[in-house]
């Protein structure tokens, strides 16, 4: 005798659907997004972050959100996929266990790649003023090696 039959693989597989949708238990999945805020970005760049697969790209500070749904119980971990030129960000409570409620405290912080100059001055006679950028200068009267 055989149990096999077209009506007893359609039950198998609307059990196995019904499994997947509602959970081990007959209830729903709840499931929640990530959000957080991003700070200290420059104009006209991006960072793009990312939960496993799910990456986004950031382009503007201030709040953000994944679009994809982290379901109830599930781990996750938001990293920097990509830094903007010239910039490092970095992410602040980026892992842990969905618990019952959207993550809201998911910060990306961005802030400017900072760079040594130097070198060595010959020939000086009297002071030179060096300036790095619009705001910092540096009197040299002496020759030899400047940082």
């Amino acid at each position: 005798m055989s149990y096999s039959s077209p009506r007893l693989h359609l039950f198998g597989r609307l059990v196995l659907l019904s499994f997947l949708l509602l959970g081990r238990h007959g209830y729903p999945v709840a499931s929640f997004l990530l959000k957080g805020t991003l700070s200290g970005l420059l104009s006209s760049s991006s960072v793009k972050i990312k939960n496993g697969t799910d990456i986004k790209t950031l382009s503007v500070n201030g709040a953000y959100s994944f679009s994809n749904r982290v379901n109830q119980g599930s781990s996750y971990s938001v990293v920097v996929d990509a830094n903007p030129v010239g910039q490092t960000c970095t992410v602040s409570n980026g892992s842990g266990t969905v618990n019952g409620a959207d993550v809201t405290n998911i910060n990306v912080s961005c802030s400017p790649n900072n760079y040594k100059v130097g070198g060595t001055l010959t020939g000086l006679i009297g002071t030179v003023v060096v300036k790095n950028g619009t705001t910092e200068t540096q009197s040299l009267s002496s020759n030899g090696a400047s940082s």
